[in-house]
């Protein structure tokens, strides 16, 4: 695979050259460029298949490129390197086709290696030789098949009549209108995969079709593919159904019988995306739009596993939404700069609430945000795994959950809120672990055998420098966690007081009241409406 390195800084084109043997991976660094112009009239006499690009570049920068390489339908993927102050700019060369980004502050070749091995091995896929015989023909058709489809959903298609020659070339099962789409992907993909091999993580997408491909057999309008790893596409068409009851009953049936006949043949569940419906097949773009966003219902609410999206709640729009979330990032700066984690945590807390109350982001957006939140941690030690963690979480709240880990793990490093940064030693010991373990049993005794230390002595150390008892600050801990807990519907009221180390909901139920002014049901009943 031949790769070109753009970038105007010198340094950053040596790191990448020398960091990883490319001989060693099948890879080659063909040629280099210092910005746009210079790397374009590269590109057209070596011919790479893959560019690390960077955005920010004199005479032609990096999104000019993209748009140059895109008019030419020159035949490349490329890597966009970034700093986390690009994120616009990042969400514009994704939408020009770059395949993926790595952000500067914290590239390494582990992950460098890690997109180019993918890039090169979709590479291999595209150029593997169709063998002669039946099934070589059968397995080309079908990817014809996918690739229309595709075509159709991302409205690549020319025409409506294209689209009827389309369907009429390749046999498909559709009629001439009132089509509407079904996303729908496997809820807990990762723990799901581990059923499989390496060798056979094929298995699980292929008899997904397969089975959808059998139950429906004798249905005439309703087509499948695998749009995306873990996203697939039911595309039907409704030419005889009129009524909207009719409408809402015909896709209720279909995502219900998909449902089932995953569960039952898989044993794998999913969350489910409905569209509206459209007359034409111009619209079916639309439909895939729709459905996709419905999907996207299942990270912010877990517990809902169908979405319509004509029922959505209506909101801002993104680009003021992340106007909202700039203003709380300038705030994170500003705390990382003072090496303030408590204060840290409070925004972060802000942000999830924000990012909550207004479900308007997809996931990968929001995965991206975060990402990109990490890199501004760098200089708090953050490592790349924690980016892998990020890409793996498949709802807010197991995001959430991820970034309390995080932080408390900075914060054991870095405990600098203002009111304990004069702190001892030993107390910043107590209080980061404290915050490590609230949810266990904690005592002065279990304490004193952790610090080697009497408990006499860190119990009137511990007062005379916070201000509080020990026993009085793990319970602030405790509601403080439980209260970023009462979002999530599915947990009862006293599973959220063992979940944050209370040994009955009734001590639960006092220590809450006492510290909030209210019970746990009627915070959650405030935080629900």
């Amino acid at each position: 695979m031949k790769i070109m390195i753009i970038d105007d800084e010198l340094l950053v084109r040596i790191g990448v050259k020398s960091s990883i043997d490319w001989a060693k991976y099948g890879m080659e660094i063909v040629g280099e460029a210092s910005n746009g112009q210079e790397a374009l009239e590269k590109i057209r006499k070596t011919k790479p298949d893959v560019l690390i690009l960077d955005i920010k570049m004199p005479v032609m920068d990096g999104l000019e490129l993209l748009q140059k390489i895109k008019q030419e339908r020159i035949l490349c993927k490329s890597v966009i390197l970034s700093s986390f102050d690009d994120l616009e700019h990042v969400k514009e060369a994704m939408k020009l086709g770059a395949v993926d980004y790595l952000h500067k502050p914290c590239m390494n070749p582990e992950g460098l290696l890690k997109i180019l091995s993918q890039i090169k091995a979709d590479l291999e896929a595209e150029k593997k030789p169709i063998q002669s015989g039946y099934a070589a023909d059968s397995e080309s058709r079908e990817d014809q098949v996918t690739a229309f489809l595709k075509k159709a959903v991302d409205g690549q298609l020319p025409s409506d009549e294209a689209f009827y020659e389309g369907l009429e070339q390749y046999n498909i099962r559709l009629g001439r209108s009132n089509y509407s789409s079904i996303a729908f992907s496997i809820i807990n993909y990762q723990r799901v995969m581990k059923r499989y091999t390496d060798t056979n993580r094929g298995l699980l997408n292929s008899s997904i079709l397969d089975i959808l491909g059998q139950v429906f057999a004798n249905d005439k309008e309703i087509v499948f593919l695998q749009y995306a790893k873990n996203l697939y596409l039911a595309l039907i068409s409704m030419e005889k159904v009129a009524s909207r009851k009719e409408i809402f009953e015909h896709q209720n049936r279909i995502v219900h019988l998909i449902s089932d006949s995953l569960k039952k043949f898989l044993d794998i569940d999913l969350c489910v995306g409905i569209s509206d419906t459209h007359s034409a097949p111009k619209g079916i773009k639309n439909t895939f739009n729709e459905a996709f966003k419905a999907l996207q219902y299942h990270f912010y609410n877990p517990s809902e596993k169908i979405a319509y999206h004509g029922t959505l709640p209506k909101g801002i729009s993104s680009k003021e939404l992340m106007a909202q979330v700039g203003q709380l990032v300038i705030k994170l700066k500003e705390c990382i700069a003072d090496h303030s984690v408590y204060q840290y945590k409070n925004i972060m807390d802000e942000l999830f609430g924000l990012l909550r109350s207004m479900p308007v982001l997809s996931s990968d957006e929001v995965k991206k945000l975060f990402s990109g939140i990490l890199f501004l941690l760098n200089e708090l030690d953050t490592c790349f795994d924690e980016m892998n963690y990020i890409s793996a979480a498949e709802t807010l709240d197991e995001l959430q959950s991820l970034f309390e880990e995080i932080l408390n793990r900075k914060a054991c490093h870095c405990l600098e809120e203002d009111q304990y940064k004069n702190c001892s030693f030993l107390v910043k010991r107590i209080l980061n672990y404290v915050n490590e373990n609230y949810q266990k049993e904690l005592s002065l005794s279990l304490l004193s055998e952790e610090l080697n230390i009497s408990p006499n002595y860190i119990s009137r150390v511990f007062r005379e420098e916070v201000g509080k008892t020990l026993f009085n600050y793990i319970n602030e801990v405790r509601v403080e966690k439980a209260k970023k807990l009462m979002h999530q519907q599915e947990l009862k009221i006293y599973e959220i007081g063992e979940k944050v180390g209370f040994n009955s909901s009734v001590h639960f139920n006092i220590v809450f009241n006492k510290l909030t002014g209210c019970s746990p049901k009627q915070y959650r009943d405030k935080l629900m409406n």
